[in-house]
């Protein structure tokens, strides 16, 4: 093994154990970024009591970025991650630059292959679909990340 392959891997393996630290340590790729984005949206919602059934899955009707189950319901989970700013407010708070939420790029199109997507899966399952966001906010100086509490998005909606 070279040490560029060696470094691929290390890169990988801290990307998939601590992802708040690559994010800190590193320069995230856009692959990279996004990978650690689903991968800091899965805690999030297993804190909040769903279980995590499959992560990329695709061949049906759109890639899902996860899909996980909490009692009686099945979500497809659309996560979006971007860079931003973050700055001090007069009174020193530190607040988020939203005006370029990573949710906005969710397109009408989008939406509505999740939610064939999610009606698929929960056809096969018995449960009551639904299509949760989870934004994930990325410090452009820093690499700190913040994950937005996941929301959900109802099938006629237009994209956030």
């Amino acid at each position: 093994m070279s040490s560029v392959d060696g470094t691929k891997s290390a890169r990988s393996l801290l990307l998939r154990v601590a992802p708040r630290l690559f994010l800190r340590l590193c320069t995230a790729t856009r692959a990279e970024l996004g990978r650690a984005g689903e991968e800091l949206a899965a805690r999030s919602l297993a804190r909040d009591g769903w279980r995590i059934l499959g992560r990329r899955v695709g061949g049906i009707g759109a890639e899902v970025d996860l899909w996980a189950v909490r009692a009686d319901e099945l979500a497809v989970v659309e996560v979006k991650t971007a860079r931003l700013r973050r700055r001090r407010t007069r009174s020193r708070r530190v607040t988020w630059d939203l005006r370029w939420r990573p949710g906005h790029s969710l397109g009408r199109r989008q939406l509505g292959r999740s939610w064939t997507a999610a009606r698929r899966l929960a056809a096969r399952s018995g449960r009551r679909p639904r299509v949760l966001l989870v934004e994930v906010l990325v410090d452009r100086a820093s690499g700190a990340a913040q994950v937005l509490p996941a929301r959900e998005l109802p099938p006629a909606a237009r994209a956030p």
